[in-house]
């Protein structure tokens, strides 16, 4: 995946980033962002068809990149201590606990239907992880994520390092947050330059995972 290149011939004018939630139960993120980092929507769904209806009815789907992050699987325990946790009855002791899994397994299949759907309708569609992305751009922080505090801070980051405008006074959303990671993805992809300000990291159903790897200096 690493020497696939990543061609875009198309003008390009809105930037969306999607960040779909394992379940229904939470909402997930819409943003979308202009050739120059304005926000210019931000919404929130809890249907995929609600974002599929979304995105087909924002604008001309050649003036579109589209980045959606692949959420995570809430049924698989991947950590010892999380497995440790359960009721088990030991049979053994001291037997050793690898936690090397395959890291697809980690993640949920959410959202990957209607990235393909999109896919083939003609859009410009990449897969995201929020969470990798924000440990590559140094955006991580030693808060809970879902906590007023946490939110703020990462708002403020994403104002100051990656110079998004537009952002609200007011604490948004960890959703509409992750949204617009994944929107500035999808500019970085358009603007940026392979390898060097964004990379392809993997391949997850056949759609390329993007992550930028550094700010793009104006």
């Amino acid at each position: 995946m690493e020497n696939k290149i990543i061609k875009i011939t198309k003008n390009k004018l809105n930037f969306v980033g999607i960040s779909v939630k394992p379940d229904t139960t939470e909402d997930s993120g819409i943003a979308v962002l202009d050739e120059d980092l304005n926000i210019k929507y931000i919404d929130k769904a809890y249907r995929l068809n609600d974002i599929k209806f979304f995105v087909e009815n924002l604008s001309n789907k050649d003036s579109l990149i589209i980045s959606i992050d692949i959420p995570l699987n809430n049924m698989f325990l991947i950590g010892k201590w999380r497995q440790e946790s359960k009721h088990y009855h030991c049979f053994t002791v001291g037997t050793s606990y690898s936690s090397k899994q395959i890291w697809s397994t980690r993640q949920s299949s959410r959202g990957s239907e209607i990235a393909q759907t999109l896919k083939d309708e003609g859009y410009d569609v990449f897969r995201y992880n929020s969470s990798y992305s924000k440990c590559a751009l140094s955006l991580t922080y030693p808060l809970k994520s879902r906590s007023p505090a946490g939110c703020k801070y990462f708002q403020e980051m994403l104002k100051q390092k990656l110079g998004i405008n537009g952002l609200t006074n007011n604490i948004m959303s960890f959703s509409a947050l992750d949204a617009i990671l994944g929107a500035y993805t999808s500019w970085q992809i358009f603007y940026g330059e392979q390898n060097k300000t964004f990379k392809i990291v993997n391949n997850y159903k056949d759609i390329p995972v993007i992550s930028p790897i550094e700010k793009i200096s104006c």
